[in-house]
This record gives structure tokens, C-alpha cells and sequence, in this order.
């Protein structure tokens, strides 16, 4: 008996040695990558099967913010130490899907979750016709582990109360409020300068954009916390304090589309507090469209002199909030209207396939006219200066550059899905504190929502897992509204 114990405590041994050698040897060229891919296999079963999920979880929420891209022997390049936690994660959602079959199958009911899947299925496709297919497989995976980690292990474990939306919240506080005082003593030495906001968050932020966009997702959570936490009176001045202390970052961070973002949230916000629904919103944004339609050539004009500039090492707070429209002189801008031009004519060239997710980085060139160039302008993908690189400064015209008008048509969809959701949950059967959450949660999407028209981040692991994480949370609250709902007409038609 004992030597049959034994042998059986052999075998998993000896296969733990052989297995590696051997996946190596197949490797070849590729052995580092199947390395670090075996390791992290092995590691996202010891914490499935240690239970240590939570724990795990918690970890990535306190340590993203501070995560640095460390290149890797082979050409790899790994953001550490968020990556690798990601991917553990991602894989432990398999199980943890598999163990909450029932939660799992609502989930997927759900329009927002169709319209991701959807954008996923574009992203295949266009990957499978892409210009550059490593390029392409690789932006996509990463997309898809961030989704994955959001969208359907965060929702479980939220399920199964595993972990809860305040507890993460509240985890974050840290990492937030250590960047915020980080961003003041960055450019306490220049004087608030906007010529220095791209230090505001190095080197754990690659730019100052994405440093706002990141940190302007938690600021509706933070402000909001005495409406939705279980226990308000604890501690319950110290969120929204921390709050301000971001909002205050954001401010001396020189990002105008996470200003025009934030304020946008904050018109939703009164919006919905004085009793608006879901058809008055689209009411206001019809009269908008119309309204600039009608004073299209009085705002063109308006455009045209604005003399207002970004200037890099002159331009004040003021001047930069004032040159979101000047596209004559201010470069930033005209960078920016150059990117997209240049997205708008790669869609019309192949508006069915495009030319493949994470492709536009390297192929927008040949697009550039002279006459639409800025100093600032990029011409080789692989020697440009820190700070003028990036992409299409669009998620909407990215998506329709890479992945053609389904694709851009299924980013629009999820956000309209998004909006009804929330409305869903706003005047559904959940209690006011939930409720109060769901609109702490959507505000934060909503700023990207505004802000992805003039920058693209999903690909970025601060902000993608940021993201689809805080969807996830609202697609919970949206499943469990829908299941009492359902209860509720089954209840009364039994009654009957």
C-alpha cells in the first residue's frame, strides 16, 4: 500500500519534469515564451486550487497602478507585476465558470455581455485577415485576457461573494491616493506647468492621458462612496475626500478630453438625480446633434479664430481647456484631427476587414498628407521620440481602422448597451444603495465613453483591466436587477 502511495506521488513528479523539457524542445525559438506560458499555467492552478483567488484579485487591485513594461529575452516584453497576475486570473476564470455554471449562463443573457462577445467575434475575424497576424493575435489575446479577468471572473466572484464592489473600492483607495500626491509632487517643481504634465505619472504611466483616464474612472466611486457603502458613517468622509484629491490631480494632469469627460459625467449625474430617463437623454442629444447642425458654420467660424493653444512650455490651465477647438494652431490638436484623418481613409480602403487589431501603429503612414502634418507628426514606427508616438487618438475611429465598420459599430453598440443598462437597473427592483452603485459604476464608464472619442487605452493594463472591471461590476448589478425582476413577474403570475 505504501509503495503504491508512493508511485502514485512519483508520477506527478516526474511529469512535472519531463512536461516542461519536452514542451521546450518543441518550442524551440519559442522556449522562453512556452516557459513563462507552462509557469503561469502551473501558478493559476495552485491558486485555483489553494483558493486563493480573493487574494489574488486584491493583490492586482493594489499593485496596477504600479506596473512598468520590463523587456524579456525573445522579443517579449511583460507589465510587471500586473501582467502575470492578469493571466493567472484569466486562467482561474475557467474553473471558477465551470464551479458557477448557473451565474455564469445569466451572465451571458445579458445585451452588454452579446455586444462584447460581438466585438471579440469582429476582432477574430479582422485578426484572421490582418496585414500583420502576430501583431494582430497579440492585441487581441491581450484584449481578451482583460475581458475575461472583468467581464466574467469578476462578476463570479462578486456572485458568489467571493469579493464585493466596495472592498474593491477600497482597495484601490491606496494606489489612488498615493498617485494623486504623486502627480502634485511631480509637478510641484514646475509650478503646475503644463509643458510638464507627461511626468505627472512616470514612469508607471507611459503619458499623462492615460494617467487621467485611468485615475478619472474611480473619481464617481470615491465621490459617491456614503450613497452605496453598506456602512457610511465608517470612514465615510474619507473617500470623497480622496476623491477631490484626484479630481485635483486630473486638473494639473492637462488632459482636456478627462476634463470634457468628467464634466460630461457630472451633467449625467444631475441629469439623473432630477428624474431623467433613458428616453430624455436621447431627447437632449438629438436636440444637441441638431442644434450643432443648424450652427454648424457659426461654430466652424468659432473654430477657426480660436486663438487659444496648448502651447507645451507656455500654455497655461486656462488656455488649455480653452483649445479644445482650436484645430488651426494648436498642434496637439491638429495632431490629433491627422490621426484620425488618416483612420478615415485606412476604414475606406477596407471598411469590411480592416487591417487588423493593434495594426495602425504601424501602418497609418502611407496616409499622412503633407499639408495634414505637424512637427509633432510620426514616419517610422520604430525610431520616434518619446511622447509624439501613439495611435489613432480614437477608440470609435481605431476600431473602424483596424477592424473595419463592424467593428467601430460594435464599440458604439456596447456603449448605447451600456447606457440602457444602467436605465434598466436605475428603475428596476434593487435596492437604493445598489442602485446608487450602479450609478457610481456607469458615471466611471461614462468618462471613457466621452474620452475614448479622443484617445484609445483598452490595450493598456492600468486602464484595460480598470475598465472592463468596472463594466463587469455593472453587469452584475444588471443580472442580479434582471433575476428579481423575472422573480418578481413569476411571483405575481403564480398569484394569479
Amino acid at each position: 500500500m505504501r509503495i503504491s502511495t508512493r508511485i502514485t506521488h512519483v508520477w506527478p513528479a516526474f511529469g512535472a519534469l519531463i512536461f516542461p523539457v519536452g514542451l521546450i524542445w518543441l518550442a524551440e525559438a519559442n522556449a522562453f515564451g512556452a516557459l513563462i506560458a507552462l509557469i503561469g499555467l502551473f501558478m493559476a492552478l495552485l491558486v485555483y486550487q489553494y483558493d486563493l483567488i480573493k487574494h489574488t484579485f486584491l493583490l492586482l487591485v493594489g499593485v496596477l497602478f504600479f506596473s512598468v513594461e520590463i523587456p524579456l529575452p525573445g522579443g517579449f516584453a511583460l507589465s510587471l507585476p500586473a501582467e502575470p497576475l492578469v493571466l493567472l486570473l484569466a486562467l482561474c476564470a475557467l474553473g471558477v465558470g465551470f464551479h458557477n455554471k448557473r451565474a455564469l449562463l445569466m451572465h451571458l443573457r445579458e445585451p452588454i455581455l452579446f455586444m462584447v462577445a460581438l466585438l471579440v467575434c469582429v476582432w477574430l475575424v479582422t485578426a484572421a485577415t490582418s496585414t500583420m497576424p502576430l501583431v494582430s493575435v497579440k492585441y487581441v489575446f491581450i484584449n481578451l485576457v482583460y475581458i475575461v479577468l472583468g467581464l466574467i471572473l469578476f462578476p463570479l466572484l462578486l456572485y458568489n461573494k467571493t469579493l464585493t464592489i466596495p472592498q474593491i473600492i477600497r482597495w484601490a483607495a491606496i494606489p489612488l491616493f498615493f498617485f494623486a500626491a504623486f502627480g502634485v509632487y511631480n509637478l510641484l517643481p514646475y509650478r503646475f506647468n503644463p509643458g510638464a504634465a507627461p511626468l505627472i505619472g512616470y514612469p508607471f504611466f507611459k503619458d499623462h492621458t492615460i494617467y487621467s483616464a485611468t485615475l478619472s474612472l474611480f473619481v464617481p466611486p470615491l465621490l459617491l462612496w456614503p450613497f452605496f457603502s453598506a456602512r457610511p458613517l465608517k470612514w465615510g468622509w474619507l473617500f470623497p475626500t480622496l476623491g477631490v484629491a484626484v479630481m485635483f490631480a486630473l486638473f494639473i494632469s492637462s488632459s482636456r478630453a478627462a476634463w470634457l469627460a468628467l464634466l460630461v459625467a457630472v451633467v449625467f449625474y444631475v441629469l439623473v438625480r432630477f428624474g431623467a430617463a433613458l428616453k430624455h437623454i436621447v431627447f437632449l442629444l438629438l436636440i444637441a446633434g441638431f442644434c450643432s447642425w443648424i450652427f454648424a458654420d457659426h461654430l466652424a467660424q468659432k473654430i477657426r479664430v480660436n486663438p487659444y493653444t496648448s502651447t507645451e512650455t507656455t500654455g497655461s490651465l486656462q488656455e488649455q481647456a480653452l483649445s479644445v477647438t482650436n484645430v488651426s494652431s494648436d498642434v496637439s490638436n491638429r495632431e490629433r484631427l491627422n490621426r484620425w484623418l488618416c483612420a478615415l481613409r485606412m476604414g475606406a480602403e477596407k471598411p469590411i476587414t480592416g487591417f487588423g487589431p493593434g495594426t495602425y501603429q504601424f501602418t497609418y503612414f502611407p496616409y499622412q498628407r503633407d499639408d495634414e502634418m505637424t512637427y509633432i507628426s510620426v514616419t517610422d514606427p520604430f525610431n520616434n521620440i518619446i511622447g509624439r508616438g501613439g495611435s489613432a487618438h480614437s477608440e470609435y475611429l481605431l476600431l473602424l481602422a483596424e477592424s473595419g465598420v463592424f467593428g467601430a459599430l460594435a464599440w458604439i453598440g456596447l456603449q448605447v448597451f451600456l447606457l440602457i443598462g444602467f436605465f434598466r437597473i436605475w428603475q428596476g427592483p434593487l435596492p437604493a444603495t445598489e442602485k446608487n452603485m450602479a450609478l457610481a459604476l456607469y458615471l466611471s464608464v461614462l468618462t471613457y465613453s466621452v474620452h475614448s472619442l479622443f484617445n484609445n487605452y483598452l490595450n493598456t493594463v492600468q486602464f484595460g483591466v480598470s475598465w472592463w472591471m468596472l463594466v463587469g461590476g455593472l453587469l452584475y448589478l444588471k443580472t442580479k436587477s434582471t433575476t428579481m425582476l423575472n422573480k418578481h413577474r413569476q411571483t405575481s403570475i403564480e398569484s394569479i
